[in-house]
């Protein structure tokens, strides 16, 4: 490999780690304004659980006798 290759990669090398860092700097500042926020997938399962005991007529039943035994609920990934 000649020198000139040997820069050239350099540079290159260079140019993607700077890259690189500025993203995960945007990344951060990004996560730092948005705050803590649950998933979209968590979200969207709280939704559909709490929707679906408005349908079974349990609304105003505490959270821990909305839970039937025979019922399987998807566990959000």
């Amino acid at each position: 490999m000649s020198q000139e290759h040997a820069w050239t990669l350099g540079e290159m090398a260079h140019a993607l780690h700077a890259e690189r860092l500025a993203e995960a700097q945007h990344e951060a500042l990004v996560k730092s304004v948005q705050g803590h926020q649950p998933p979209p997938r968590v979200v969207l399962a709280n939704v559909l659980r709490a929707l679906a005991s408005l349908l079974d007529g349990e609304a105003g039943a505490p959270p821990h006798a909305r839970t039937h035994p025979d019922r399987q609920l998807a566990r959000a990934v």
